[in-house]
């Protein structure tokens, strides 16, 4: 029998029987791989590795699955031979493990060469993994009942190619990354007796950054680059089987919730045909009995596989879904006639997720509930060993999602992982996946094609049971070629392994390009071509600015993230944020706790040591009495910023699908993610979580920041993403700096709607005159409940604290007004005496709300022009006349500065160098100083400052004169400078200001207050 792609053919009905479970207990990912007759997990403890760093490999022959004999396969002993992996060769290793965990630059550093996007500019970062052939390898005790059995050894995932040797014999072969393959070793074991398994891993280089696009060349051909590591999965596990035996088995869902289909490969193992029955049966484990079953008559051929499948129903299955992820056995067995028997079990869920209404009110449900996906991408590192999960870490990762809210993770440009999908379907949340280069299944040629097909390929068949995975994507931002034939086949390659679920071949540009996709269980490809984006709107965008800014909300028909189409999938693919350092001082705790060796000890050791000197050379102590304190604060602005982000999501109805970019950073990139690898908050979660609450009243605020007098406007809001209705009333209120509550207003739930997730309740809310400088809180509750309320923090600020009357203000490089009272300024002339040179920048003009996406962030470094000080100057401010510099450009902040420098104001070592891009980030940091009088202080400056990223920079000074009130650092990034600092040159004061964008309205005060400070006695 074959697999069909049809609904028609998946429901002609069920058959019902009891049926006793006979094997259970399996606790984490082993309980989801597959239960056969007798089976035995290999240790993870108790394995050794070895760099076998002599071994030749470059030119080697490589081979794809179906495209060898494994007889005819080259044997490569170690070098020495094969006594060499003994007990004392190489370390010993708990799997998972990867060379660059034990070894990273242990056999030399070297620059990175196409395995890192920002190679050719970060020097502060070398690659210390190993290129070449490693041996993993242990004892192992086949048990003696396996004996006259076929046994099979099953391998989840290395990297990349595998060759698998048990007592010296060849048994198995891969080179398909990170995907679980098998071997037969029933030739080569010894039933009762010690057997040695070993696995010659070859690395032959990767990525070390999330660029999945690359190929490499390896011998006379190329493949695609994935990451960059040498290593093996855990969790082995060894089969025995009689005659024939259940090779493989799957269960698809169907739009009838409480139905599947459920699918068996049988594999006869002998000569002779064989003659049977397969028996499909729905085991409930919460009962530990039978709950559906049918028979089937199975025919096999000689040394042949056939595929079965059985439609089947259970009238009282309990759903699969977020809140309560019931999970199923499918248990397959195999009934000879000469009494021969085999099963297999999988764990699967009752449950259809899928879009519906293109072309008329578009969006997903779940279980006939419409639900709105929130998500992070995840690019596939992971703590210590940089590839695979520990079922700690993977535990973690699905914790932290459902702390946040989110109800899904992307595997994003890598594969999915075992050990994360088990607990994704024990505790409920969804999972979309793509391969990592997918697109070369399309656009490649020779090798590297069938080497991406066959990736695909076994991805799906290894995954496509789980019933947390809802959608497979071909390749981010691929840019499909719409005449290319080969991308229908590929589609539809991938709809025949399964046609349960949506496949898109394109994540993201959908404003600039092609988008082809197919619906489960539907043979139509739709594509742009038909209008639109042919029923799936993906838009990888960038905001001008990573952090939340005022403009980001105008009200109700003028937002960031508002759309109208309706007859759309609509996602927002990798919505930009603010990028934020790991807690390195907890990184480091948490490696010398689980053994003290991963691939990023040292650069975490480098980073963390670089903070806490500045902290202590330049007076930050008070405000951030460690780094760590200081790397949660200067997070905040990241979790703060995405949860205004994620309101405007939310208060558009028309949006389906929501992507932060992204999930986990590492030690050289990706630093906009929300974890760390280890899969750490970065600060406190509730600063984000509270946005994705299922029911959340919204106070959407027009302005953060006001001037002391204003009134603040906002929009309230409902947001309902449960499907029930939600009665009560909601209460608006504002509490004052000295803490005194006034009521604002109140209203009555509006009334339930179904398939609608929000509801705007009141336009144009307006407080009285905010007449005192400070914070400011609003609160909107539901009911008088804590749990829900919406707070808002308002800064407040006295904009016009001090008078300037009198004073004559010399302008350089700036327009002829400031927002003082009685001063006078004038461009600057050489030989005209002033109270004040000022140095500021001419007006921009205003960015694009939303450009299509964010490479742009991305810019090479160059030759930085240095313009210089008018002459005459340096005169001035030599003999007493202060110097205030506010920039956002490098040309007048290094040229000032080395003007300066040279003069003798201060030591300067150059820039510390704009941010890479938004993921890779950077960040100011403020402690108390009057220069900062009146506004927020003492923290990593975050959504009240709405400092973007992009175009930030300090200085590295250094002077007996030189204090520095604002730090400022990038990425991973050794080296912090300042955004604000002041210094002399000789009785002239000096203030300069690298922090141009902040707030207009903070702006205004920093300038007064810099006024202020370099005021003279005569002055006062």
């Amino acid at each position: 029998m074959s697999i069909v792609s049809s609904r028609r053919g998946f429901l002609k009905g069920a058959a019902f029987s009891g049926f006793l479970l006979s094997t259970c207990g399996l606790r984490g990912a082993e309980a989801q791989t597959p239960s056969s007759t007798q089976e035995l997990f290999l240790p993870d403890e108790g394995w050794r590795m070895w760099p076998d760093t002599k071994a030749a490999w470059e030119e080697d022959t490589i081979y794809l699955p179906g495209e060898f004999k494994l007889t005819e396969l080259p044997v490569n002993p170690p070098t020495g031979g094969w006594e060499v992996l003994g007990f004392t060769q190489g370390v010993g290793v708990t799997l998972p493990a990867t060379v660059e965990q034990f070894y990273w630059g242990a056999f030399g550093y070297r620059p990175y060469k196409n395995e890192y996007k920002f190679e050719d500019t970060d020097r502060e970062v070398k690659n210390g993994s190993y290129r070449g052939v490693s041996w993993f390898w242990r004892e192992i005790e086949v048990p003696m009942d396996f004996q006259g059995k076929r046994i099979f050894l099953h391998v989840r995932g290395a990297r990349l190619r595998a060759e698998v040797y048990l007592n010296q014999k060849l048994v198995g072969y891969s080179i398909l990354e990170e995907l679980p393959f098998e071997c037969d070793i029933t030739q080569a074991a010894r039933p009762g007796e010690k057997n040695q398994l070993a696995i010659r891993i070859t690395n032959p280089g990767g990525e070390m950054d999330w660029i999945d696009g690359r190929q490499l060349q390896w011998g006379q051909v190329r493949l695609q680059s994935s990451h960059g590591f040498g290593g093996l999965d855990r969790a082995l596990r060894l089969t025995a089987h009689g005659p024939v035996r259940v090779k493989d088995s799957w269960v698809l869902n169907t739009p009838d919730v409480r139905a599947i289909t459920a699918h068996a490969e049988l594999e006869n193992l002998t000569g002779q045909p064989r003659t049977g029955s397969i028996v499909f049966s729905i085991v409930d484990p919460a009962l530990g009995q039978t709950v559906a079953k049918k028979e089937l008559p199975a025919q096999l051929d000689a040394h042949a596989t056939a595929v079965f499948q059985a439609e089947m129903r259970y009238e009282g299955a309990k759903l699969w879904d977020l809140d309560s992820p019931h999970l199923y056995q499918l248990r397959v067995e195999w009934k000879g006639l000469q009494t021969d028997a085999d099963f297999r079990q999988i764990p699967f869920g009752f449950r259809w997720f899928a879009p519906e209404g293109i072309g008329a009110e578009a969006m997903f449900r779940l279980n006939g509930r419409r639900t709105r996906i929130y998500t992070s991408i995840s690019w596939g590192f992971w703590g210590m060993n940089g590839l695979f999960p520990t079922p700690e870490l993977a535990q973690r990762e699905v914790e932290a999602a459902k702390t946040f809210h989110l109800n899904c993770l992307n595997f994003h440009r890598n594969v999915g992982k075992p050990e994360v999908f088990a607990v994704q379907d024990r505790m409920g949340l969804l999972r979309c996946m793509e391969p990592g280069g997918g697109y070369e299944a399309v656009s490649a040629t020779g090798f590297a094609q069938r080497y991406m097909e066959a990736k695909i390929v076994r991805m799906i068949r290894a995954f496509r049971s789980h019933p947390s995975l809802v959608e497979y994507i071909l390749q981010n931002e691929a840019k499909p070629d719409l005449s290319n034939l080969n991308l229908y086949r590929i589609l539809k390659r991938m709809h025949q392994e399964d046609p349960s679920r949506s496949i898109v071949a394109n994540d993201g540009f959908a404003s600039r390009a092609a988008q082809a996709w197919i619906e489960p269980y539907s043979d139509r490809v739709r594509t742009s071509a038909e209008g639109g984006a042919g029923g799936w709107w993906d838009e990888h965008q960038g905001p001008f600015s990573d952090v939340w800014n005022d403009r980001y909300y105008n009200g109700p028909d003028d937002f960031l993230y508002r759309s109208t189409d309706e007859g759309e999938i609509v996602e927002w693919g990798e919505m930009k944020g603010a990028a934020s350092p790991d807690n390195h001082a907890l990184l480091i705790q948490q490696i010398e706790q689980h053994g003290g060796k991963s691939y990023d000890l040292e650069d975490h050791k480098e980073i963390l040591a670089a903070y806490e000197t500045f902290l202590d050379r330049w007076g930050f102590r008070a405000a951030f009495p460690s780094a760590s304190a200081l790397f949660r604060s200067i997070s905040r602005r990241a979790y703060e910023s995405w949860g205004q982000f994620l309101e405007n999501i939310r208060i558009c109805d028309v949006n389906d699908y929501a992507a932060i970019s992204g999930w986990e950073s590492t030690a050289i990139e990706n630093h906009s993610g929300l974890l760390d690898v280890m899969r750490d908050f970065k600060t406190d979660p509730q600063l984000l979580a509270k946005s994705l609450l299922p029911v959340r009243p919204v106070a959407k605020q027009y302005h953060l920041v006001l001037r002391k007098g204003e009134r603040a406007k906002f929009d309230i809001y409902l947001l309902n993403d449960t499907g029930r209705p939600v009665t009560g009333r909601l209460m608006f209120s504002i509490r004052n700096p000295q803490g005194r509550t006034m009521k604002v207003g109140a209203w009555a739930c509006p009334e339930f709607e179904k398939d609608k997730l929000v509801s705007l309740v009141q336009k144009a809310v307006e407080t009285g005159p905010l007449n005192e400088a400070g914070v400011w809180t609003t609160k909107l509750a539901l009911n008088a409940t804590a749990d829900s309320a919406h707070e808002c923090r308002l800064w407040v600020v006295e904009t016009d604290p001090y008078s300037f009357a009198g004073w004559k203000i010399g302008l350089i490089g700036a327009g002829s007004s400031l927002p003082f009272v009685g001063v006078a300024a004038e461009a600057f002339s050489t030989g005209r005496k002033y109270d004040v040179l000022l140095a500021m920048d001419a007006a921009q003009k205003a960015e694009p709300l939303v450009p299509t996406d964010d490479m742009g962030a991305y810019r090479q470094s160059g030759q930085m022009r240095e313009d210089r000080l008018p002459e005459g100057a340096i005169e001035q401010i030599r003999s007493g006349t202060p110097l205030i510099v506010i920039t956002g450009k490098d040309s007048v902040a290094g040229g000032y500065a080395r003007q300066l420098a040279d003069a003798g104001a201060f030591t300067f070592h150059g820039m510390v160098g704009a941010s890479r891009a938004s993921w890779m980030g950077s960040w100011y940091f403020v402690r108390e100083h009057p220069l900062y009088a009146g506004m927020p202080v003492n923290e990593g400056m975050s959504i009240h400052y709405q400092v973007k990223g992009a175009g930030s920079n300090g200085w590295l000074v250094d002077g007996p004169g030189v204090e520095i009130v604002a730090g400022y650092s990038r990425d991973h990034d050794r080296n912090i400078g300042a955004g604000t600092f002041t210094a002399f040159l000789g009785q002239g004061r000096i203030v300069m200001q690298r922090i141009a964008d902040m707030h207009p309205v903070l702006q205004e005060r920093f300038l007064a207050n810099a006024l202020q400070s370099v005021r003279t006695k005569q002055q006062q």
